[in-house]
């Protein structure tokens, strides 16, 4: 449970039972946390890479050991269309690639995805399928198991975001300043109600984030050989 969530359900005064989610739904404090101890996106990586080796080598334990790879995207045609790369390593979720672009028509978009899925092999793709979605992701050329669906709801949304507000305040969510600044914007800005909010970076982040769970029943894909 948020920090958010606890004060209003378990009130201790009359402000607490009455606080609502009017204002800024994320603590600045915890977003610049979350800028804290990260390496860019390719050093990261990189890193990960050799501690999940020596991992496999020596026998031992690392939050790196076994890490996973999953791209959350939020499709837009006049907003922006913004895919976000997560690597899941232990309970820690550290964003490794970030691309934001506006103005891309539908099939510029399936190209987009369909070249995030080539640089991240091993990755699914989480996409947001209402409205002009689910088209994009029928005309994928990718295999089913790499398709993540994800339908944004009244429900689904609250739920995403508030999978970010509490790894947000459990300090389990990174990202590289430099390389995700209008994401650490969208974060700072974003409010309930958010009709009026530019959020498709948080968005792409809330889709990853709550899909983050379905790589591990899907299982890693190591190699493949053919006969």
């Amino acid at each position: 449970m948020t920090k958010q969530a606890f004060r209003t359900e378990y009130a201790l005064d009359e402000s607490d039972a009455l606080a609502g989610a009017e204002g800024f739904f994320f603590a600045q404090e915890n977003i610049d946390r979350m800028a804290e101890d990260v390496l860019p996106g390719a050093e990261m990586l990189a890193h990960a890479e050799r501690r999940n080796k020596e991992c496999l080598l020596n026998g031992k334990t690392s939050m790196f050991r076994d890490y996973r790879l999953i791209t959350g995207v939020d499709i837009g045609v006049r907003d922006a269309t913004v895919l976000v790369t997560l690597m899941i390593a232990g309970d820690m979720k550290i964003v490794v690639a970030f691309e934001r672009h506006t103005g891309l028509s539908y099939p510029a978009i399936q190209n987009l995805i369909e070249r995030k899925a080539r640089d991240f092999p091993n990755a699914p793709i989480a996409i947001e399928q209402n409205a002009m979605g689910i088209t994009v992701i029928q005309n994928l050329r990718l295999p089913a198991h790499r398709l993540i669906p994800f339908t944004t709801s009244a429900l689904s949304k609250a739920r995403a975001l508030e999978g970010i507000q509490y790894a947000l305040e459990q300090g389990l969510l990174k990202a590289h300043p430099d390389e995700c600044a209008q994401l650490f914007t969208e974060l700072r800005n974003y409010q309930i109600p958010d009709e009026h909010v530019q959020q498709d970076s948080v968005m792409a982040l809330a889709i990853a984030c709550d899909c983050a769970p379905q790589i591990y029943a899907q299982g890693r894909v190591m190699a493949v050989l053919e006969f």
